[in-house]
């Protein structure tokens, strides 16, 4: 009987065990993916920025590891993102919709979130308001005023 019970918390262990696995497979996944649609989307840009560099007469080589056709250096396949801009001289303009061919980030990337939300906090810590400094200052000692303050209580 004692054999079974540990039997059976072993394939549990196992279960949750390889649940995780399968959990951090799925987000390596979908990091990819984010990496993948930033590479199209990148890729587009310097495909752009090449033709417009060759209208005005300059010829310029894609870096090595490149492919013209942007194609992917993993799978083969074409990451062109969809996109109204052209080679063209006009201004090029673009709607805040236009990722809206690309499937939806669920999570947020887990370094570059905190390394950003960390900054923030302590760019925020740092203000240049100096009357906000000066009563943060005071409020941190307690109310009181230092010795050769020109404020004077009786």
């Amino acid at each position: 009987m004692a054999e079974e019970e540990a039997s059976v918390e072993d394939w549990r262990g196992a279960v949750a065990e390889l649940k995780q696995v399968d959990q951090t497979i799925e987000e390596l996944r979908e990091e990819l993916r984010q990496f993948e649609i930033r590479r199209g989307i990148i890729a587009n840009r310097e495909a752009l920025l090449r033709q417009r560099l060759a209208a005005a007469g300059q010829v310029v080589t894609p870096p090595a590891g490149t492919n013209e056709s942007t194609k992917s250096t993993f799978g083969g396949a074409s990451d062109e993102a969809p996109s109204e801009a052209s080679p063209s001289r006009e201004p090029v303009m673009f709607n805040i919709d236009d990722d809206a061919g690309y499937p939806k980030i669920t999570r947020p990337t887990s370094l570059e979130d905190w390394e950003q939300g960390l900054e923030m906090l302590n760019a925020a810590g740092q203000t240049r308001d100096r009357a906000a400094s000066l009563r943060a200052h005071w409020l941190m000692n307690g109310g009181k005023t230092s010795g050769n303050s020109p404020v004077r209580r009786s």
